[in-house]
């Protein structure tokens, strides 16, 4: 019988960051909570949100860790699981933001997270 963890969307790109993130909250990244989960995708998603709007005036991608030294004043006050993640995230890439943003988001939708 399947599960919810048999959806395709809570599998990842295999790449270092992601694997270092699944071996520090899980496969399912099941023991971040559902504020912690929400809190990672409006960081991921603001990150790309400046990055593509960087790149659309010609300028070269900022990373990570450029956009959290920019915008140092908004990312204060998380859990300690979310400066984990973020320095485990510090070298993602567009690719590993995007299928974070999608496998958190059918997680969540699916009720997979810590109470």
């Amino acid at each position: 019988m399947p599960t919810k963890y048999d959806s395709p969307h809570y599998y990842y790109k295999d790449t270092i960051v992601l694997n270092g993130l699944c071996n520090a909250f899980g496969d399912y990244l099941e023991r971040l909570n559902a504020v912690e989960k929400f809190d990672l995708i409006a960081l991921l998603a603001l990150w790309q949100s400046h990055d593509t709007e960087v790149q659309a005036e010609g300028n070269d991608p900022i990373t990570l860790e450029q956009y959290l030294d920019v915008a140092d004043g908004l990312f204060q006050g998380y859990s300690e699981n979310i400066d984990r993640a973020l320095q485990i995230l510090i070298n993602a890439t567009e690719g590993d933001a995007i299928s974070l943003l999608q496998s958190m988001s059918s997680q969540l939708s699916s009720g997979v997270f810590a109470q």
